[in-house]
């Protein structure tokens, strides 16, 4: 009985990356995680933007949003980058080189790099950065990607720091480049590289680069190792810039 030959992995181009396994047997993916609140419209249009196709990066953009108002952000990214845009629905799987946008009055985790949706908590503060990430770096380890965006509370400072507890890199954005710059100075205690939205679309693209080479798999730590125990928002007030 002839034997079918098994069929090859993609050898050229960014395509490398989908060839490279992780500690759990699936391709290796990185995903990144995109939290902003107000303000943060610009800032998430700066960064994908300047994200062009095929990197092997998958993208979940969470933003604060009015729970009673259907939002406008899948169509206003659609308009502003080449990646497809989606608003998530439960049970979604990741992909690369796609966008996914947190839809208004939920919750979001990550499982086996599929989407969950939960109802939005009553309780306050709503943290649905915290949540994300934090599952994320469950999820996806070392392959994690944290930033935190403009934002004028301290949600994603401590879901930053788990991810970069579990190998992933963390990105902050530059304070003096916020419209509101609360979130990222909380963020930036935990973050490995804190720049304006271009600066990390660079960064994300280079990481991107030094996994398809195949360089790119070890985790290196930047600076010294900061730990944010807690979020609170009083510790982003007292920052000085």
């Amino acid at each position: 009985m002839a034997t079918r030959a098994p069929s090859k992995p993609p050898t050229s181009g960014w395509k490398q990356a989908a060839s490279l396994t992780s500690n759990r047997g699936i391709a290796a993916m990185r995903v990144v995680g995109i939290g902003a609140s107000a303000g943060g419209l610009h800032a998430f249009i700066d960064l994908v933007s300047a994200i062009p196709l095929e990197t092997g990066l998958a993208f979940v953009l969470i933003q604060h949003l009015d729970p009673r108002h259907a939002s406008m952000l899948v169509a206003i990214l659609a308009g502003a980058t080449a990646l497809p845009v989606q608003e998530i629905v439960d049970g979604m799987r990741i992909e690369r080189d796609q966008v996914y946008v947190i839809p208004p009055d939920t919750q979001l985790t990550v499982q086996d790099d599929i989407l969950r949706l939960l109802p939005r908590p009553l309780k306050v503060p709503h943290r649905p950065l915290d949540a994300f990430f934090c599952s994320l770096a469950e999820d996806r380890k070392s392959d994690a990607i944290g930033v935190v965006l403009s934002g004028n509370d301290a949600d994603g400072a401590f879901g930053l720091q788990t991810i970069r507890d579990a190998g992933g890199v963390t990105f902050a954005q530059s304070p003096e480049s916020a419209k509101f710059d609360i979130m990222p100075r909380a963020a930036a205690v935990a973050a490995d590289f804190v720049l304006p939205p271009g600066g990390i679309a660079e960064r994300l693209l280079s990481i991107a680069r030094q996994d398809d080479s195949g360089k790119g798999r070890q985790r290196r730590r930047f600076g010294k190792t900061r730990r944010v125990t807690q979020p609170v928002e009083a510790a982003a007030k007292s920052k000085e810039p």
